[in-house]
């Protein structure tokens, strides 16, 4: 492809994403080569002109997600649509948008060099890594750039989903069953290849939570439970407070106990874990009416990946995305069938397993016990985000005691696995 056949104005493509050093140039010779569709939709014409708006604001994400709009000169072309995924190294935008205060009082280099190393495991993914897992259901990759502190914006071209054909289901609709259990599909895949054709990757993922992460978390955590308690009645919140508040001052070692010293988080027992699989993470089908579907579209947000325990996946999906109903559900009747179809399939590529259901079961409730902040804080920032003039108050009172009723069982379920396995963990730290 030759510039000149590019772009109505040469000196266009020259041009950046305001605030990156990614130009118009490198984004279109990358669509280019790597996107069929936007071949197709180019033709012979010319790039006339490039839109883009952040379609992420209010998400909770540590990137910019860009809808890049290509327009050509040919009028009888459609223009093509595509998503631009940018972290945000302006550490004072991201720690504001998952509710954090006083943020100078936070290590500048750490956060942004944490953020350029996630972002890198993530490019690596789309890469190279889902390339081969088999049928694994991701966005279509069409190009990307590592990130350089102070010097070169990160980047990564993925497909773009009619919101029409698809999307992210609602926090306040818990997945039904269903869904829970096509996600959980996606995470068979992806622990199968863990422990066959994809084994030799896990040792490259080590990009894993620090001290001084897990404290910035646990403040997170801190912060989005004093918002959740302004609305759980308080005849429940009674019976789960100081629960609560015992095990969030034992959230930094809870969560480094998870990646570091759970026996089989690393080693051949390991698995590729995706790390952060909640709802805003995962796009849905519509029907013609625009209806979701049970089935997946793809799983996104790839920037935690890491080599760590066989139910941390499992345990985040079913935690957070699911009434209580429906998690309990799944963990008694589900997962031993998940297990058998894991240890089936990895033993039928001729590959050891040596895990036992118990060994399964007991990693699924240590990572549960960490899920169960993360719905805090998911609940907690879907709250704070509420405008309280536009609610009706009937379906609020309904809606508040739903969401309080998930916060309620999901507390109780993980203190008495705490009591069980770590009930240390229910003692308060200073």
């Amino acid at each position: 492809m030759e510039d000149k056949n590019v772009f109505t104005v040469d000196s266009y493509g020259d041009e950046c994403i305001e605030k990156t050093t990614i130009s118009y140039k490198w984004i279109i010779e990358n669509l280019e080569e790597n996107s069929e569709d936007f071949r197709l939709k180019r033709k012979d014409s010319k790039v006339l002109k490039i839109t883009y708006e952040d379609i992420s604001k209010g998400k909770g994400t540590a990137s910019n997600i860009m809808k890049l709009v290509v327009f050509f000169d040919d009028v009888n072309s459609d223009p093509y649509e595509v998503i631009l995924k940018i972290p945000i190294f302006k550490n004072s935008e991201l720690l504001n948008e998952l509710g954090v205060k006083d943020i100078e009082k936070y290590d500048d280099d750490m956060v942004s060099n944490t953020l350029v190393r996630c972002h890198s495991q993530e490019h690596l993914f789309y890469r190279e890594i889902s390339k081969e897992i088999k049928n694994i259901k991701v966005p279509k990759y069409f190009g990307g750039s590592d990130a350089i502190l102070s010097k070169k914006s990160g980047v990564i071209i993925m497909d773009y989903v009619n919101p029409n054909k698809g999307g992210i289901i609602d926090l306040n609709y818990p997945f039904n069953i269903y869904q829970a259990k096509s996600v959980i599909e996606e995470i068979l895949k992806l622990q199968v290849f863990s422990f066959t054709n994809g084994k030799h990757w896990r040792n490259k993922l080590q990009n894993k939570r620090t001290i001084g992460l897990a404290t910035i978390l646990q403040n997170i955590v801190k912060i989005h439970w004093e918002v959740c308690k302004e609305f759980i009645p308080k005849t429940i919140l009674i019976e789960i407070e100081e629960d609560v508040v015992n095990m969030v001052s034992n959230f930094s070692e809870i969560s480094l106990y998870n990646v570091y010293h759970l026996p089989e988080s690393h080693g051949e027992n390991s698995v590729i874990c995706h790390g952060d699989m909640w709802v805003n993470n995962i796009l849905f089908h519509k029907d013609t009416e625009g209806r979701f579907t049970n089935d997946v579209i793809a799983i996104v947000d790839w920037q935690i990946i890491y080599e760590g325990s066989i139910g941390a996946d499992l345990a985040r999906n079913l935690a957070i995305n699911c009434s209580s109903e429906t998690r309990r559900e799944i963990e008694i009747n589900y997962l031993p069938q998940y297990f058998n179809r894991l240890k089936e399939e990895v033993l039928k590529k001729n590959e050891p397993f040596n895990i036992t259901y118990e060994t399964f079961r007991r990693h699924y409730d240590f990572c549960y016990i960490e899920s169960i902040f993360y719905l805090i804080v998911t609940i907690g920032y879907k709250l704070s985000q509420l405008d309280m003039s536009k609610e009706n108050d009937s379906i609020w009172e309904t809606r508040k005691f739903l969401l309080s009723s998930r916060i309620y069982f999901g507390i109780k379920d993980a203190v008495e696995r705490v009591k069980i396995l770590k009930p240390e963990w229910l003692i308060k730290k200073d």
